[in-house]
């Protein structure tokens, strides 16, 4: 049993095991891993996009289900057959995500004049096709973790990780509108197109992403990766925290090495994640607590 928190409603929040859950969570895996592989291995990159929109009918459904069955309320008493405010919260915020990736990567296409952010790193660094692996797995982690949060019935840090991922995406947008760059992935990888798993970075490439990739700065998948991290961190399992750290290093790494992204659109993606999950907390979590602290002590 791990330790509470002295704070109700801060700290580790102890997930709803059920079967339904477990299947349909390793099912989603299981599909999104697959789509992912497919997409490249196949040269079919509809199968990536058809995976999430499968992944999104199993869960969305499933976790509305669950909140029906095993549901809390603000109090932590069975919901009793309804869904509570939070959970009608996360099936808004479960509904946006897609709509709002989609609008993601429609916006990934030229408007006013696009920038180079680029410098003596991003066009020297090495090609590494094998990234290619932690790269493409960034959308099955997405999907995956959500998916997790959702089906344990983790509502309160289900509803952060996604609003902070769904903050990220809307900055990335915003951003592409203010100031958009541009990077020319493959002018700077196509040397490295016969290594090692270097067919399916050149397809990935040429038939997945634009040409040129109007979306570089900042990245969304260092700033998945962050935010995905910290959530998992917080559920203070170390070999999971550990994992999910060294994943989103990998992932990171994945965008330098792959000429995915410019490090400045990195090392932006970091500080979006970190702001936008740190301000979800605060606002989600922290104040509420606070709030219902002193209404309790007065």
């Amino acid at each position: 049993m791990r330790k509470t928190h002295p704070i109700a409603g801060l700290g580790y929040e102890e997930p709803r095991q059920t079967s339904l859950g477990r299947i349909a969570t390793w099912s989603v895996f299981g599909i999104m891993v697959v789509g992912a592989w497919g997409a490249v291995a196949l040269e079919s990159g509809w199968l990536l996009t058809a995976a999430e929109g499968l992944s999104f009918l199993i869960a969305l459904p499933t976790y509305i289900v669950l909140s029906r069955r095993h549901g809390v309320d603000a109090t932590g008493l069975t919901s009793r057959g309804r869904i509570t405010g939070i959970g009608w919260t996360n099936i808004v915020l479960l509904v946006l995500l897609p709509i709002l990736m989609t609008a993601y990567g429609k916006a990934n296409a030229p408007l006013f004049g696009s920038h180079s952010v680029r410098g003596h790193w991003d066009q020297y660094v090495p090609t590494i096709p094998v990234f290619i692996v932690p790269y493409l797995f960034t959308y099955v982690w997405v999907v995956s973790t959500v998916t997790f949060f959702a089906l344990r019935l983790l509502n309160r840090q289900l509803r952060t990780v996604l609003v902070a991922g769904l903050l990220c995406v809307s900055m990335a947008i915003g951003t592409f509108f203010l100031f958009q760059t541009d990077v020319d992935t493959i002018g700077l990888s196509q040397g490295a197109y016969n290594d090692l798993l270097g067919p399916w970075m050149r397809y990935m490439d040429e038939h997945m992403f634009a040409i040129p990739d109007y979306g570089d700065f900042p990245s969304v998948h260092v700033a998945w990766s962050i935010t995905l991290a910290i959530a998992w961190v917080r559920r203070d399992r170390r070999l999971w925290s550990i994992g999910a750290v060294v994943l989103a290093v990998l992932i990171i790494v994945a965008t330098q090495v792959l000429h995915q992204h410019s490090l400045m659109a990195a090392v932006y993606g970091i500080v979006v994640a970190v702001a936008m999950y740190s301000l979800s907390w605060l606002l989600l979590e922290y104040r509420p607590a606070i709030r219902n602290l002193r209404l309790a002590a007065a």
